[in-house]
């Protein structure tokens, strides 16, 4: 998912952060900073963090857990600033991808679905 032309929002209050939540609600993906929030149906809230290498087989486990946490992050801070954003993740899991991004697409290279942390091949990530 290439970040080129979503709509973004600083901080999560705010006219801007309530439109964001909106947009949120009916599905669109939203930029929070630098990490993509996109709503998965009922079940899951996705946070999209970019690498800062555009070559996939350059990152190494510990790139991959570092973006996994910041994803985390990111959603446990709107949360405690957001109400409203609780509320939208109430009953769904947070699943974290991480992503190179070449503005015309994104190529994953992991996910963190809070069972386990992957490689987008499948393998898991070792600490």
């Amino acid at each position: 998912m290439s970040f080129r032309g979503v709509f973004r929002v600083d901080e999560p209050s705010g006219e801007r952060w309530d439109l964001a939540l909106e947009m949120l609600r009916a599905g669109q993906t939203v930029v929070l900073a630098d990490v993509g929030l996109r709503v998965e149906g009922k079940t899951e809230v996705t946070a999209i963090v970019v690498s800062q290498w555009n070559e996939p087989s350059l990152v190494r486990p510990v790139d991959a857990l570092h973006a996994f946490a910041r994803g985390q992050r990111y959603v446990a801070g709107a949360a405690a600033s957001s109400p409203e954003f609780r509320e939208l993740l109430a009953h769904r899991r947070v699943v974290v991808e991480f992503v190179v991004d070449y503005d015309t697409g994104s190529v994953l290279i992991g996910r963190d679905d809070g069972t386990e942390q992957i490689w987008a091949d499948g393998t898991p990530i070792s600490r």
